[in-house]
């Protein structure tokens, strides 16, 4: 995988670099077919490219593992806070159903003292 990404990046890096030349060039001046090695950078300018291929690449890759790092991490997050909403939510019923039984018993004893029950 990272050879292929390698090699396309440094395709796409040398057609930018050889395409100002190509288009700068009349269809009449150009000579006959020239050979691919004369088209290609020479020695430290596609060392360079590849090099910059290689960075371009390794940076991609550090990219792609940042993101599955914190999406890891933003899970982790909302499932602890999940979990710590819980007893809240939880102590939170059981005070609405507390309060509903002492409302309900002071209504029953209010009714019960008016009437003489």
């Amino acid at each position: 995988m990272k050879k292929t990404v390698l090699a396309v990046v440094a395709l796409v890096v040398q057609s930018l670099l050889t395409a100002p030349a190509a288009i700068a060039v009349d269809e009449k001046d150009r000579p006959a077919a020239e050979p691919a090695q004369k088209q290609a950078p020479e020695g430290g300018a596609s060392r360079q490219i590849e090099s910059g291929a290689r960075q371009i690449g390794r940076g991609v890759e550090e990219a792609a593992k940042g993101v599955v790092r914190g999406t890891k991490e933003a899970g982790r997050k909302i499932g602890d806070a999940a979990r710590e909403a819980e007893p809240k939510a939880k102590s939170a019923w059981e005070n609405l159903k507390t309060a509903a039984s002492d409302a309900g018993r002071s209504v029953k004893t209010f009714f019960s003292r008016l009437f003489g029950g």
